[in-house]
């Protein structure tokens, strides 16, 4: 899994920054940010420390936005900063008994998401959601009639083939627990983000003097 969101981000980027006019790229992207969200979730589960869990996040987002802007021109904050934001609502809700105050909290962080132009926005912390209180058919179809409900809110057509990761996720289990064991190195889990956005910055820099 982290090889496939790994690849799809980065086709993603390649072809918005190289070629817009391809679908094909833009297609293959669209499974990166589910399998990260998954991960954030699996993340949240698992980890010995929240705390440091959080400040990797934070730095990792914040080393990774100059790179983020320059390399796909755009202003706003990046994806990274979408995850950790999640991730802060999904800790709040744990702390929470009332309903109304963890329906205040989602609706609070959805708005920052959305006015702040944080990447993907509210679809990323909802799509977090999803992940952490869905399982099977339930997954799978919250997933796509959010995907349905960003087509209408923004126009996000390709959108809907992300459907295709809770799929794998809520129906191949077996696939999902082979591929836990296929690690990739935590220094380029980690730093692949960053790194592949200044990569592509600076090929963009050759081919335009070229």
């Amino acid at each position: 899994m982290q090889i496939l969101a790994m690849f799809s981000m980065f086709a993603d980027h390649t072809g918005k920054i190289f070629f817009p006019d391809v679908i094909l790229w833009q297609l293959i992207g669209r499974m990166a940010f589910p399998i990260y969200c998954y991960f954030i979730v699996i993340g949240y589960q698992r980890t010995s420390n929240l705390n440091k869990y959080f400040s990797r996040l934070f730095l990792l987002g914040l080393v990774s936005q100059i790179p983020y802007m320059l390399a796909l021109r755009v202003q706003g904050i990046n994806a990274i900063g979408t995850l950790f934001l999640s991730l802060a609502v999904l800790y709040a809700l744990d702390q929470i008994k009332s309903k109304g105050l963890k329906a205040g909290i989602v609706i609070l962080g959805g708005f920052l998401l959305e006015f702040l132009t944080f990447d993907y926005g509210s679809y990323g912390l909802l799509l977090v959601l999803i992940f952490r209180y869905t399982k099977g058919h339930k997954m799978v179809g919250a997933h796509y009639l959010l995907n349905i409900a960003f087509l209408f809110y923004k126009g996000w057509l390709l959108q809907l083939a992300s459907v295709v990761i809770s799929a794998v996720i809520a129906y191949t289990p077996s696939l999902i627990r082979w591929t836990e064991r296929v690690r990739v190195p935590r220094w380029l889990w980690r730093s692949f983000y960053p790194a592949h956005f200044v990569f592509l910055f600076l090929l963009a820099l050759l081919v335009q003097k070229s």
